[in-house]
Formats: C-alpha cells, structure tokens, sequence
C-alpha cells in the first residue's frame, strides 16, 4: 500500500528503506561466507612458498648468493625464520603425536590417555622443557624438536624392518627346507613304487619262463623217454 502510494513523501521512503534491507541481506550474507572461510583457515596447516629468482640469465644450474640474500631479506623471509624460531611454529595434536611416536616407549602404556602418552615421551627422550609446551589438546615444539624425534622414530622403523625382513627370511628358508624334505619323500616314493611294479612284472615274466621251461623239459623227457621206450621194444621183439 505505501508503495503504490501516490504522495511524493511517502513513496520514495518506502522504496529507500526496501533499498537498504536488500544491502543488509548482502552484508549479512557476506559477513556469515566469511566467517565459514575463517573456520576453515582455522582448521588447516597452510604451507607459504615463496618464489626466489636464482640469477639474472635466467639459465640453470646458476647460483648468485647476493641477489638471493638480497630477495630473501627483501621478502621476510629471514625475519620470519628467526621469529619462528623464537617462538614454537611446530604444532600438533596428543592424539597425533601419540599415535606417531607411542611405540618409541619402552614401556606399555596402550591403557593411557593420549595426553599422558605424549608426555611419557618427552621424558624419555630428555627433551628440554624449554623446548616445548604442553597444551589441552596439542603440543607446540620449537625449531628441530621434532625432526630429531622423526630421525628416532625412523631408525627405529628400519630396525624393526631389518628384523621382520630377518624373522621371515627365517621362516622362508625353514619352509623351503621342510618343502624340499617333502618333495625328496614324495620323489623316493615314486621311484618305489615304479621299481615296485617293474619287479612285479619282471617276477612275472621269470615265472612265465620257468613255466615254459618247464613244460618244454617235461614235453622233451616224455619224447626221449618214449624213443627209448620204443627202442626197447624193437630191440626185445629182435
């Protein structure tokens, strides 16, 4: 009704204030996007890197220390290496780093919360307290603290591979010996078996040939015998 209004005062207020509920809807829409962009910033670890110029030919393999000292002081980078550490740019969750590092204790301690676990390991590996602090939720470590514990964790790591690479060239070997053992007696019952039957049909084949022999002797005596018998008979009837 106030819009359709004909009064020349009353129409353009209304449309004004219609004007500026619109921006607010805007504002307010654009404050809340940035207050998720916030959030999510907040959530992650960025990585700055910054582009350094090596040399003026723009060819490889060239080194030209001024000009990157001279970029590298130009830039902050050096002033923000020496504030980082100052302070404790290396941060991270007990969670995190109970989960990384927990198997370098030489204790069990698998029943204990993740806080405690993180501080059994910064006793045990003599860290200076100086050197780090203990939050509610995370540790905050200075520069090179925990690059000492990663050489740590990964000389630990290739040991424990060394050994499992041991423990089952152990058992391969053992397997192959026991599978060799195995082919030998399957190989020797084989060879049994076929010297088995070639005696059982060589047996039968001397016996076959003693039986022939026999009846060929016996068929030759009863024909010797005969003659002689027949010759006897001639010899006496003479």
């Amino acid at each position: 009704m106030l819009n359709q209004s004909e009064k020349p005062v009353v129409g353009p207020l209304h449309k004004a204030g219609g004007a500026d509920s619109q921006k607010l809807s805007v504002a307010t829409k654009f404050k809340g996007q940035l207050f998720q962009l916030m959030q999510r910033l907040e959530s992650t670890t960025p990585h700055f890197i910054r582009c350094i110029k090596p040399n003026n030919l723009q060819s490889p393999g060239s080194y030209e220390q001024g000009l990157v000292l001279q970029q590298l002081r130009c830039c902050g980078v050096l002033e923000v290496v020496r504030i980082s550490r100052s302070g404790f740019p290396t941060r991270m969750s007990h969670q995190k780093f109970a989960r990384r590092y927990g198997f370098l204790l030489l204790e069990n301690v698998a029943s204990q919360d993740p806080l405690s676990v993180s501080v059994a390991i910064l006793h045990q590996f003599n860290i200076l307290p100086e050197m780090y602090q203990v939050g509610y939720t995370k540790l905050f470590f200075r520069t090179g603290q925990i690059g000492a514990l990663e050489d740590t964790r990964n000389r630990t790591l290739h040991g424990i591979l060394r050994v499992q690479s041991c423990f089952r060239g152990h058992q391969a070997r053992h397997h192959f010996k026991e599978l060799q053992r195995g082919i030998a007696t399957l190989q020797s019952f084989v060879r049994g078996e076929k010297t088995r039957k070639e005696y059982a049909v060589l047996l039968q084949r001397h016996r076959a040939a003693i039986t022939i022999q026999k009846q060929i002797k016996g068929r030759n005596g009863r024909k010797t015998f005969k003659e002689i018998s027949d010759a006897s008979v001639v010899i006496q009837s003479g």
